[in-house]
């Protein structure tokens, strides 16, 4: 399940993710509004490391598939 997690969402993102988490039970906890603001801004970021994971693959995935179209024999029609 842990590689699951490292392979899809990433070690960054699931990292910022669990501080988020973290910190936000601390801030509940001494009520302190920092915490909280700290939090938010972690799960800002842990959000897009994690759509520039997924925007990387897309793009990998993307050239392959345009490698494969070069090859495949078949011709665009404009």
């Amino acid at each position: 399940m842990v590689t699951f997690f490292i392979q899809n969402i990433g070690v960054e993102s699931l990292v910022l993710l669990l501080l988020a988490v973290i910190l936000l039970f601390y801030s509940m906890q001494k009520e302190n509004i920092w915490l909280s603001r700290l939090a938010l801004i972690l799960t800002v970021c842990g959000g897009a490391a994690l759509i520039n994971k997924q925007y990387q693959e897309y793009q990998s995935f993307s050239d392959q598939l345009n490698i494969k179209h070069d090859y495949s024999g078949f011709v665009d029609i404009p």
